[in-house]
């Protein structure tokens, strides 16, 4: 419980006033917050009212901004906090779907990543199918995983209800980038990812609505390979 609390008093004590101008981290419009037309829902950590802004330009949905102007330390503490007490749903047999409906997956020669996998359930199933396959976890240390991926770099990096959780969306997806051999796939599998939903967690803090997951790509000089509907999962495929 003490884990939960700390989360608690870290939210709560956040200057809950928003600033008078805003920019949208895509498409850099810079606007009064009252341009921003607010989305507002309530955390299911217990973690207060969360409100988020809709860019007027590119209709991206981002925030709570309380939460992007947290530092790195708060946010490891944060994550470390919640996975302390909760346990996430099963999603493996829905992961697994959606990378087996890609052609890109058929080749088990190549070299795989699964970016911020968590405790890395999927490691040991990939890895008894026969693939060459790497789990990677900023905030979790667990047997199956590394947390270090410096100078490693792989064919294939595919990622599960990541998107949704960036920081810096531009920035962040070039550091993952950092990891992507020439001409390699950067998958991302969302539950959320040109949607807003699943709006009930203050660590879902970007919503690529509208034009906004466009111009993500374009910024990233990216190509959409494909972006298609895999049961509840939206998958989209860019190459470098």
């Amino acid at each position: 419980m003490a884990s939960k609390e700390r989360q608690i008093n870290r939210w709560l004590n956040i200057e809950s006033s928003f600033p008078t101008f805003i920019t949208c981290l895509i498409c850099n419009y810079y606007g009064k917050s009252e341009e921003y037309k607010k989305y507002i829902s309530n955390d299911i950590f217990n973690a207060g009212e969360i409100v988020r802004h809709s860019c007027p330009s590119c209709n991206l949905i981002f925030g709570d901004l309380r939460v992007l102007n947290l530092s790195s330390e708060e946010i490891k503490n944060d994550y470390e906090d919640t996975y302390s007490y909760y346990a996430e749903s099963e999603t493996r047999y829905f992961i697994l779907d959606s990378l087996n409906s890609l052609d890109i997956f058929k080749n088990k020669e190549l070299s795989y990543l699964d970016y911020g996998c968590g405790i890395g359930t999927m490691i040991p199933i990939l890895t008894n199918m026969g693939y060459n396959i790497t789990g990677f976890d900023k905030f979790v240390k667990h047997e199956n995983i590394i947390n270090n991926i410096e100078n490693l770099m792989f064919d294939v990096i595919y990622c599960n209800n990541l998107i949704e959780h960036l920081l810096s969306p531009i920035e962040d997806i070039k550091d993952i980038l950092k990891n992507l051999k020439k001409n390699g796939y950067l998958i991302f599998i969302s539950d959320c990812l040109d949607e807003y939903k699943v709006e009930f967690t203050h660590f879902h803090t970007f919503y690529y609505t509208g034009n906004s997951l466009n111009l993500l790509i374009e910024k990233l000089n990216l190509t959409k390979i494909e972006l298609k509907d895999v049961g509840p999962s939206r998958v989209l495929v860019l190459q470098n």
